[in-house]
């Protein structure tokens, strides 16, 4: 497990896979580039299906979701003053572009006391809407990752 932690934080390739067995690329080397670390999520064929932008913040860690096409911001992820929780869910919520919105969360679930006092492992959620763009998902799947590594 100590392996998949320190993996986040080092460049490497992740395949996702959906039932129709189509594969989604997500290249993730986590960076710092002006201080905003970012990582970008490619498809098989090498198109850039989107990218997530750490957001400069003082109090609490905010990302940009941008659209692998045109490179516009199409949503917003918000997370909690504190990152760290004894007890319950630590919950990012996942915003429309204008911060009015909430369309989703990206959730790293509480496992017991056990679990997070003597293990490195650690158990995430992501829900978002059905009708959300496709490549829109995969972006918000690899955030996860980028959220993992300032956890």
């Amino acid at each position: 497990m100590q392996q998949l932690l320190h993996a986040v934080l080092q460049p490497g390739t992740f395949f996702l896979i959906d039932y129709s067995l189509s594969k989604n690329l997500i290249n993730k080397p986590p960076f710092i580039k002006q201080n905003a670390q970012e990582l970008e999520v490619y498809s098989i064929s090498g198109q850039q299906l989107g990218s997530i932008h750490q957001d400069w913040s003082i109090c609490t860690p905010q990302f940009s979701v941008k659209s692998g096409a045109s490179g516009e911001t199409v949503l917003k992820i918000s997370g909690p003053f504190l990152t760290m929780s004894c007890c319950k869910d630590v919950v990012f919520d996942v915003l429309t572009r204008d911060r009015e919105t909430k369309v989703g969360k990206i959730t790293k679930q509480w496992s017991g006391f056990t679990r997070e006092a003597f293990t490195d492992a650690d158990l995430f959620g992501v829900t978002f809407p059905l009708d959300l763009d496709v490549q829109v998902k995969a972006t918000l799947l690899a955030a996860t990752f980028l959220i993992v590594s300032i956890l």
